[in-house]
């Protein structure tokens, strides 16, 4: 939220890569690549929608989620996109 002043929802790509980064979770750089593809505002290009990132994220520690089902569902995705 540093980074989105005007509190659109969304920022740079920079700005993303450096709070992933500042996060210490060890991602390589296809994996970051990866979540700037996933998360792009369609039609602003290097414009990343940070909110809906975070949105994913939270629902993951809701007590609603099941978290191992989650992180299936993503590695699934993953796989299938990386054949596409």
């Amino acid at each position: 939220m540093d980074f989105d002043k005007l509190r659109k929802g969304w920022v740079g790509e920079a700005a993303f890569r450096t709070c992933v980064g500042t996060l210490n979770v060890k991602l390589d750089a296809s994996e970051i690549d990866y979540l700037i593809n996933k998360y792009r505002v369609q039609g602003q290009p290097g414009l990343i929608q940070y909110s809906t990132f975070i949105d994913n994220i939270n629902h993951v520690f809701s007590d609603l989620a099941n978290p191992t089902a989650v992180v299936e569902e993503a590695k699934s995705q993953a796989l299938f996109s990386e054949y596409e």
